[in-house]
């Protein structure tokens, strides 16, 4: 499968990057949440991670010239795979979603809109929390409305799946090969280029909740947080129990 670009003069173009490991179940799904999005000009970067199930043939009946698929003969995991899109990504905006979460149609467009209105290079929204039926459980809309990298070492506070990012802030970050990867990205982008993320108060997303020992998550959570604070970031002991506390806070008003 090859790409295209679309030739909308309007509008800058928009790469979405897409890891998907044996996603049979979601993918159909969450792809048309992606292709119809009423912003057009956007390209789609799928990077196959070694699917052993349907996930290829399901990306193959998908006759859009706007999608570009990679397909990796080694399962080498999440960070890789999005490490590819960001090395393969040709647009002014970078985002991310996972293969069983949803976008609303209008996510793109509205994300657009708030960048180049407010001069952004990172912003990020509310979102949904779904059942694997696709049943809303509640909404996230407790995060802070800005977020510079002491704000951010409290939570986890960008959510993978509603950010948006300028390319040209990015240059040389790439994800970690880490539990947190994510948070460790988002840390290190905030932090090296000193600025802050803000907050869209919309809800643009869906995210799958699955019900796979969830308490233990969470404690593995907190696990990998403290790890983040004392190997990756450095930070005291003191500082770092401070900060765990308010990650469980948050965490806390995050969910309920």
């Amino acid at each position: 499968m090859t790409s295209s670009t679309s030739k909308t003069t309007d509008q800058e173009l928009v790469s979405i990057i897409l890891p998907v490991y044996n996603a049979e179940q979601f993918l159909k799904e969450t792809m048309l949440s992606i292709i119809t999005q009423n912003y057009k000009n956007i390209e789609l970067l799928i990077i196959n991670d070694a699917s052993t199930d349907r996930s290829r043939e399901i990306i193959n009946n998908f006759n859009d010239k706007r999608i570009t698929l990679f397909n990796l003969e080694k399962n080498k995991g999440v960070a890789n795979a999005r490490n590819i899109g960001l090395k393969e990504s040709k647009g002014e905006y970078i985002t991310f979603i996972d293969s069983d979460d949803l976008w609303t149609s209008d996510k793109i467009t509205e994300q657009v809109k708030f960048m180049k209105q407010n001069k952004l290079d990172l912003c990020y929204s509310y979102y949904d929390r779904i059942d694997i039926k696709g049943k809303q459980l509640n909404t996230v809309s407790t995060l802070a409305e800005s977020l510079n990298y002491e704000e951010l070492l409290k939570s986890n506070s960008i959510p993978m799946l509603t950010a948006m990012v300028k390319k040209e802030s990015i240059n040389n970050i790439f994800f970690q090969n880490e539990h947190h990867e994510d948070y460790l990205f988002w840390l290190q982008l905030v932090k090296q280029k000193n600025f802050s993320a803000m907050l869209l108060k919309r809800i643009t997303a869906k995210y799958r909740v699955h019900g796979d020992s969830v308490s233990g998550n969470k404690i593995n959570s907190l696990i990998w947080t403290w790890q983040v604070y004392r190997l990756h970031e450095h930070i005291p002991v003191m500082k770092s129990l401070r900060l765990i506390i308010s990650y469980i806070y948050i965490g806390i008003r995050k969910h309920v």
